[in-house]
């Protein structure tokens, strides 16, 4: 099992055959790839809405973003709890690899919580690599 499994969070990755300038360009259009239909804009503090594949619909935020490699984003429902999605494009042979990590923001203060109190008091591979 890998660290990012432990923390319940969901990764994927994938090279587009592109440069990192036509990957970005791929990405900010989020209608198609990350949801069947994405209303806000991928600028930090934007807010708005997207409906998954599966129908589901979620409130954003985008959090932060760094144009051309990186933005986060937080998304909700009512039936769900916060996640943090981050997308990353990085420069890699053949291509941009495109990752993109959803984490709940409850593992990060329960994470955050044990490593303020001392990584010694928890057990688990996963602080040892956190930490």
């Amino acid at each position: 099992m890998e660290l990012h499994e432990e923390l319940g969070a969901v990764r994927r990755a994938i090279v587009l055959p592109v440069d990192r300038e036509q990957a970005w360009e791929l990405v900010v259009e989020l209608d198609g790839w990350l949801a069947r239909e994405a209303d806000f804009e991928l600028e930090a503090g934007a807010e708005g809405t997207v409906a998954l594949h599966d129908g589901t619909r979620r409130h954003v935020l985008v959090e932060e973003v760094e144009p051309g490699r990186r933005a986060v984003l937080c998304w909700w429902s009512s039936d769900t709890d916060r996640s943090l999605v981050e997308l990353t494009l990085d420069d890699v042979e053949g291509g941009t690899r495109l990752t993109v990590v959803e984490l709940p923001i409850r593992t990060l203060r329960a994470v955050g919580t044990a490593i303020a109190a001392g990584a010694a008091s928890v057990s688990g591979p996963q602080l040892a690599a956190v930490a």
